[in-house]
C-alpha cells in the first residue's frame, strides 16, 4: 500500500492598481509502506500577474526538488507564462506554456520540457459548470536519448447539490510516443492512458476550519510493450481552504 500526500500554499498580493505577486510554495510526500521507501518534493513558483477587465496574464520562475528514497534525485528549473481570457459571460478560454530544465544528480547531461496546455470553461449557473482541456507535452532527453510526445484530453463537470455538497467528475486521455526505438523490445514504444475520477465536497463540513473532499481516481495505461501496462485504483482525501 502506497501513503500520498501533498499540500501547497499561494498568496497573490496585489502589489499596483492591476498588477499582483504570485508566490507559491508546495510539497508532495509518497510512502511504500512495504519497502518503508519515503519519497518527496520540495518547490515553488515565483512571478507577476496583470489583471485587465477579464483577462489575466502571468509570467514566472518555478523551481522543484525531487528526493528519491530520502537522498536528492533530480532539480528541475522553470519558466512559464499563462493568459486567462473571457470569451463570453459563461465561457472562459486559459491557456499555459511552460518549459523546463531537469538536472539529475551525478549527470553531466540534461533534460528538457515543453508543454502547452488549454482550458475551455464554461459556467452554465452557479451549480452546474463544464470544463476541457486539451494539452501538448514534448520531452527532449540528453541523457537516455529517449525524447517522448504527448497529447492529452480531458472533459470534466461540476454539480452543485443541496446542503453545500459539490461533485466534480473528470474523464481523460492522454496519449504518449517514444520518438526513438526501444533497445530492450526493438520497437518504439506507445502508450494510451485512460482515467476517470468523482471528487465530493461538503463546503459547510469543517476540520480545523478546512473544507474536506474525498476523491476517488481511476488510470489504465495500454501500451504496445506489456511491461508498460497497468490499472491503478485510489482514494484521496483532501483538506482545502481559501485565505482572504
Amino acid at each position: 500500500m502506497n501513503i500520498n500526500a501533498d499540500g501547497g500554499l499561494l498568496i497573490s498580493p496585489q502589489l499596483a492598481d492591476d498588477i499582483y505577486g504570485h508566490f507559491k510554495v508546495s510539497a508532495t510526500g509518497n510512502l511504500l509502506t512495504g519497502s518503508k521507501q519515503f519519497n518527496y518534493n520540495l518547490g515553488g513558483e515565483l512571478g507577476l500577474s496583470l489583471k485587465q477587465n477579464a483577462d489575466k496574464y502571468a509570467i514566472g520562475l518555478s523551481y522543484n526538488r525531487q528526493f528519491f528514497d530520502n537522498n536528492a534525485y533530480y532539480s528541475q528549473y522553470g519558466i512559464w507564462a499563462i493568459w486567462d481570457k473571457a470569451l463570453s459571460d459563461k465561457l472562459n478560454w486559459s491557456g499555459r506554456f511552460s518549459f523546463q530544465k531537469m538536472d539529475y544528480d551525478g549527470a553531466i547531461e540534461h533534460e528538457y520540457y515543453s508543454s502547452l496546455a488549454q482550458t475551455f470553461s464554461y459556467e452554465q449557473s452557479a451549480e452546474l459548470g463544464f470544463h476541457l482541456a486539451p494539452t501538448i507535452a514534448f520531452k527532449k532527453s540528453y541523457i537516455n536519448g529517449d525524447d517522448t510526445a504527448k497529447f492529452g484530453l480531458s472533459f470534466g463537470t461540476r454539480h452543485s447539490l443541496v446542503s453545500y455538497f459539490t461533485i466534480h467528475n473528470r474523464i481523460a486521455a492522454q496519449y504518449e510516443t517514444h520518438l526513438q526505438t526501444d533497445n530492450l523490445f526493438g520497437v518504439s514504444r506507445k502508450d494510451l492512458t485512460l482515467s476517470a475520477s468523482i471528487r465530493v465536497a461538503n463546503s459547510k463540513i469543517r476540520i480545523f476550519d478546512f473544507a474536506p473532499n474525498i476523491e476517488y481516481q481511476y488510470q489504465n495505461r495500454n501500451s504496445n510493450i506489456q511491461l508498460y501496462n497497468y490499472q491503478n485504483h485510489a482514494i484521496t482525501f483532501g483538506l482545502t481552504k481559501k485565505f482572504k
